[in-house]
């Protein structure tokens, strides 16, 4: 018969030692550490009996973590789950966008008074029907930097032709994906496009002009393939549409608000006296999908239930 023994060289370099033993009718496993991790001692102990406090080694040790038998150890492993595809890799900064070095300069207090302008400005467009816009300048002002969300669906619902974009495009992925779930014979196919441009002008929306004027926009899903799915020759899709944008403001804008006239240029000399950060904007859709998809056939709208 012969002893396992698995010598724990290092963390990651486990060694197995086979020995002949005299007596067939016991077989035993066993881990020779280095040392112990708590008293540094060197100990030979069963494999098997490392949480029992009752064995010489774990007498002072009985929260010694716990240790499987090597031949348990495939019970444990986690089954293959097929999740839907991750957005893309945040796309980098355009290089015609503007740079102003945070805090660079001493803030006047003509700067000051242009700081609480725009806070007054920013309740002003909230009034008038522009809270987006009026959330993004305050977050502005508020100096963090910190990461801002954006709420697609409400993007789509206010912009038809920025949702007609999203609808060619997940249609598109869709479409490929269910020609390689039909040629490859696999269950599901997930799908991730590029990030592709958008701009939102005043006449489909002042808030979205307003608080993102030129963005970026992406579609992830996967498609699934059942048994019943191909007898029918349908299949499921699942996508999500995701939006992301540097509120930097680069765009040179001009234009009166109320009482308040807004230039956007200024937003960059409060950032330089640092009285303002620029920061990111990134959000994503609620989980749209389509039953008995087939290419060709009708596709519906995000957000058309």
């Amino acid at each position: 018969m012969i002893l396992a023994l698995s010598v724990v060289g290092s963390a990651s370099l486990p060694l197995l030692l086979l020995l002949p033993l005299p007596d067939p009718r016991r077989i035993l496993a066993f881990a020779l550490a280095p040392s112990c991790l708590r008293c540094r001692h060197p100990k030979l102990f069963p494999l098997y009996n490392l949480t029992s406090p009752h064995t010489p080694h774990n007498r002072h040790h009985a929260n010694t973590p716990r240790i499987v038998p090597l031949p348990r150890l495939y019970h444990r492993l986690p089954p293959l789950r097929l999740r839907a595809a991750l957005p893309p890799l945040r796309p980098p900064k355009p290089d015609t966008s503007p740079f102003y070095p945070w805090r660079s300069r001493i803030a006047s207090a003509a700067n000051h008074v242009d700081r609480t302008t725009l806070y007054g400005l920013a309740r002003q467009a909230h009034d008038q029907g522009q809270p987006n816009f009026a959330h993004y300048v305050q977050h502005f002002l508020s100096n963090t930097g910190a990461e801002a969300t954006v709420p697609v669906d409400e993007m789509m619902q206010a912009m038809p032709q920025f949702r007609a974009q999203v609808h060619q495009l997940a249609e598109f992925k869709a479409r490929l994906a269910y020609r390689s779930l039909v040629m490859g014979g696999h269950g599901a196919v997930t799908f991730t496009s590029f990030w592709h441009e958008y701009t939102a002008t005043s006449e489909q929306s002042w808030d979205w002009y307003l608080a993102l004027g030129r963005f970026v926009f992406s579609v992830t899903g996967v498609v699934r393939m059942d048994e019943a799915d191909r007898v029918a020759g349908t299949a499921t899709v699942q996508y999500t549409v995701h939006v992301f944008d540097y509120c930097d403001w680069d765009g040179g804008r001009d234009l009166i608000i109320g009482p308040f006239r807004f230039q956007e240029h200024e937003m960059g000399v409060l950032q330089v006296v640092g009285l303002g950060r620029e920061f990111k904007i990134r959000g994503s859709s609620q989980s749209q999908i389509v039953e008995g998809f087939v290419p060709g056939n009708e596709f519906p709208l995000p957000g058309s239930g």
